[in-house]
């Protein structure tokens, strides 16, 4: 998450609910672009361990883990 708040902008204050920073410009496609590239990431090393390597608890617990944060970081 911290290369994707390079991109993130000027911050305008705080939500005072949650506390978290309330940006200048929509943040849309800036976290589904983020989390679209851990998912792809996470995929194609754990496709690669699994075939090559024959590490497949490895594999499928790197695929599962990373999709999982991939998808909390595209709606978060």
């Amino acid at each position: 998450m911290y290369v994707a708040d390079q991109f993130r902008g000027p911050i305008v204050g705080r939500y005072e609910i949650f506390g978290s920073p309330r940006y200048a410009r929509d943040q849309t496609p800036i976290s589904l672009t983020w989390g679209f590239a851990v998912v792809a990431l996470a995929w194609t090393i754990g496709l690669t361990t699994y075939r090559r390597w024959k590490r497949r608890s490895l594999a499928i617990g790197l695929i599962l883990s990373a999709t999982a944060t991939g998808i909390l970081a595209m709606f978060s």
